[in-house]
């Protein structure tokens, strides 16, 4: 270690108590228990891996038992579980908490800490070193640039691991896995001078179980321990603060200049005036929003109800499926409440439970799932893409058929009508502002009596023949 070094460090911001806490007789292979708490309430889990695949599992398409190199087991049962490993070789455990589905970013819990590989032996000047005198320098190198001590230095079997745990655990919406490599590759820069291992800075990361061996080093058995242990912890965002200084700068990139191109350009084409007469079969139709229309069939199959004067005996599945899914496609429903609305719906037909199941309703409820999530079916139609809802949006006609709507009825409801009731309703909006009726041969269509076409009718009253 240089000597000008030791003699003008950094003005202190940390504790630097070089105290080993480890207890006296202590067993390396409960390091774990140093930062998974006993009594965790969540459901965490800690991954074992090892070399070869030795952990039993049942295979349940075949029903019969294989191996696997990795398991998995809950950070409540630590203590009970991790002497079974003690001596094993090629055993590597997580650094940080997982919700059991698997060892992916996607599915971490939490961090608790960053850490360092330093492969010191292949360092020429550091590979001889003693335990005892690793620690030393690695000590002295945090208070020369001024960063905590690591709370746990183990020894690999070859290298050395240097852990900073935090006072208080980090989700991974609290520190991303990209902000913690940008931490890692920091910390890998500042031990570079300790063999620190620029491929290991994931969040995900596995390292050597202390208490167990390490095969991998000159092919012998070398047995994982701990060696020093700080118990000074510091926040997530304290050591962020203390690493930063060791970000490499980020790199601006400037793109090349392009090289100039001669472009032909052709003049533009005068633009002439084209007057064209709408067809009016192509304005704009005036529709209700999808919410509001959905919203107004619930009402419709309300009322039918009420018309019906709630016999509806024979149809009350119909009914039930309808009202629930045009209730979720106006909004006034979700999956949370999915199941809570449906009951609610049977009761007001008068639907016993004994009756009905909700697994008759399974595929509704997926595809209010799926609606609730904001997914869409995506549809090809006349060249152009468009999006549709998961939930059924029906035609007037099939539920006018489906629930064998009557004319009578169909006067009562807003939008389940057909295009008679439809021009029925027209013709009285007429009459209502006031108009006169429509008359004359267009409304009577006498060519329909004589058996002839429209054209005919008048070319012959035209010449006379009528």
């Amino acid at each position: 270690m240089n000597n000008a070094l030791k003699l003008n460090p950094l003005p202190s911001l940390y504790s630097y108590d070089r105290t080993n806490k480890l207890p006296v007789d202590y067993d390396s292979i409960f390091e774990p228990l140093l930062y998974h708490p006993k009594n965790d309430k969540k459901n965490a889990f800690f991954y074992i891996k090892a070399d070869e695949a030795i952990f039993p599992y049942t295979d349940k398409t075949t029903n019969t038992t294989k191996f696997a190199k990795q398991t998995r087991h809950n950070i409540n049962d630590l203590e009970t579980v991790l002497s079974q490993y003690k001596g094993m070789s090629g055993i590597t455990a997580t650094a940080n908490r997982f919700n059991g589905r698997s060892r992916k970013g996607d599915d971490l819990i939490c961090s608790i800490m960053f850490y360092c590989d330093a492969d010191i032996y292949k360092i020429e000047s550091k590979k001889h070193l003693t335990k005892e005198q690793v620690i030393s320098e690695i000590l002295d190198h945090c208070e020369v640039n001024n960063i905590p001590y690591p709370n746990i230095i183990n020894y690999s079997g070859g290298g050395y691991y240097l852990k900073w745990l935090f006072l208080t655990e980090c989700t991974k919406y609290q520190l991303s896995g990209t902000a913690y490599m940008r931490v890692e590759e920091a910390i890998n820069r500042l031990f570079a001078d300790f063999g620190a291992d620029n491929g290991a800075k994931d969040i995900t990361r596995i390292l050597r179980l202390p208490g167990t061996l390490n095969p991998k080093v000159d092919r012998t058995d070398r047995l994982c321990e701990t060696i020093f242990y700080n118990d000074v912890r510091y926040t997530m965002d304290e050591l962020r603060y203390a690493f930063d200084k060791f970000q490499e700068p980020e790199k601006i990139k400037i793109p090349k200049p392009k090289k100039p191109t001669l472009e032909i350009v052709a003049p533009k084409p005068k633009l002439e005036g084209v007057y064209k007469k709408r067809d009016p079969s192509q304005r704009p139709a005036i529709t209700k929003s999808n919410l509001q229309l959905a919203k107004d069939r619930y009402d419709d199959l309300k009322t039918l109800i009420k018309l019906r004067s709630g016999n509806v005996q024979h149809s009350r599945m119909l009914f039930l499926f309808w009202l629930l899914n045009f209730k979720a496609l106006c909004g006034a429903t979700n999956f949370v409440d999915f199941e809570h609305d449906a009951l609610k719906i049977a009761a007001s037909l008068n639907f016993d439970s004994s009756e009905w199941s909700l697994d008759d309703l399974c595929t509704l409820e997926r595809k209010v799932i799926r609606h609730n999530r904001g997914y869409s079916t995506i549809k090809k139609q006349n060249g152009e893409h468009f999006k549709f809802s998961n939930l059924y949006t029906p035609k007037n006609e099939t539920l006018i058929n489906t629930f064998a709507i009557t004319g009578d009825e169909q006067a009562h409801l807003k939008t389940i009508i057909s295009p008679d009731e439809k021009q029925r309703r027209r013709a009285q909006k007429r009459l209502d502002m006031g108009m006169k009726p429509q008359s004359g041969e267009a409304t009577s269509q006498p060519w329909i009596a004589l058996g002839i076409s429209r054209r005919t009718y008048y070319s012959r009253k035209k010449a006379g023949g009528l």
